[in-house]
């Protein structure tokens, strides 16, 4: 008994807090226009200029007030660089000058579109081999200016302009996903919407909230299920113990916990019959674990009641989809990104 009930006292303290937060993650994420540095797989770089040049085109959408949230990877920044010359000097040890062309583009990599383009001033480095020389060119890649500000401010535009334009038809996508039981896609497409369109932006936050409720009672009746299943397989301190582990997983807003009642009942007859003498010593604790772990669930019944509340909950759960979307490759429309924008 003793050990069921250290179990029990650790699963409920985890009821309001089972879809854990992702490090990198924030919620001020929510809602800002966001842009996904890329480098197609097809531009020749020298070995370590890629990260060098992903890095520049980090620096330039922060430096710009632009968010690199994973929850948005359709709208890309990228850059072109044309090797305008490389020359070796006549000295020893030899040393090479490298001279690139960089260009920004801006750009939709789902259907290709190019919503802005910049060309930079050219850049110079200078090492002691062609590809030393190139990296040292692109650690002098401008990531701020005149220029790179008016190509966002340009694109920033156009991806307003579509998201006017298509807000119904992202809503209508999200409510299929959501009909089919994809919670996790239908909440990253509704969030994945920027502040940068307010009537489209407001209406998927709203239907954020209904999804994530969906999602919550969809996740809440399986894990039910699974503890009931896990309970009647055994019927002892074991199969409590694993029934318990299936009820600290359900959120305390899911409309499954009326039925986790019953079956913390059920399991509370059924171990008293099979050790009446140790229950009775333990009785006590016991019923004082069940208490604490009803009143988690009101304290999250009374918070879901609350915007702010059901907010940070939802933003809770997307940062574990924001974690599975970092590790998927990113789709891009080769037909028109690589023969169209430069």
């Amino acid at each position: 008994m003793k050990s069921l009930l250290c179990f029990f006292l650790s699963a409920f303290f985890c009821v309001i807090s089972s879809n854990s937060f992702a490090q990198s993650f924030t919620d001020n994420e929510i809602g800002r226009f966001s842009l996904c540095p890329t480098i197609e797989t097809s531009v020749n770089l020298p070995a370590g200029a890629y990260e060098l040049l992903m890095n520049k085109l980090k620096q330039c959408i922060i430096s710009n007030g632009v968010a690199n949230s994973p929850l948005n990877r359709r709208f890309i920044i990228t850059a072109n660089l044309v090797e305008l010359s490389t020359n070796v000097t006549a000295t020893a040890p030899v040393y090479y000058t490298t001279k690139l062309s960089p260009t920004l583009y801006i750009g939709d990599c789902t259907t290709g579109e190019l919503y802005a383009s910049c060309s930079l001033s050219n850049i110079t480095g200078v090492g002691r081999s062609r590809d030393l020389a190139y990296m040292k060119a692109i650690e002098s890649f401008p990531v701020n200016g005149d220029r790179v500000v008016s190509f966002i401010e340009s694109a920033k535009a156009k991806i307003k302009s579509f998201y006017a334009s298509n807000g119904p038809a992202i809503i209508q996508e999200a409510q299929t996903h959501c009909a089919k039981g994809n919670f996790d896609e239908a909440l990253t497409l509704l969030l994945s919407v920027p502040d940068i369109d307010r009537n489209t932006y407001i209406q998927c936050q709203d239907i954020a909230k209904d999804v994530y409720a969906k999602k919550v009672d969809a996740e809440g009746l399986f894990y039910l299920k699974e503890a009931e299943r896990a309970w009647h397989q055994g019927r002892d301190y074991n199969a409590a113990n694993q029934a318990f582990h299936y009820i600290s997983m359900i959120d305390g807003s899911s409309t499954a916990i009326s039925k986790v009642d019953y079956l913390i009942q059920e399991i509370n007859e059924r171990l008293k019959l099979l050790d009446k003498h140790q229950y009775e010593r333990e009785q006590k604790e016991w019923e004082m674990s069940v208490q604490q772990y009803r009143d988690n669930v009101e304290l999250t019944k009374q918070k879901m009641a609350y915007d702010n509340e059901r907010r940070k909950l939802i933003i809770q759960s997307i940062g574990n989809i924001c974690q599975s979307l970092a590790s998927r490759p990113l789709t891009i429309n080769r037909n028109y990104y690589s023969n169209w924008w430069w």
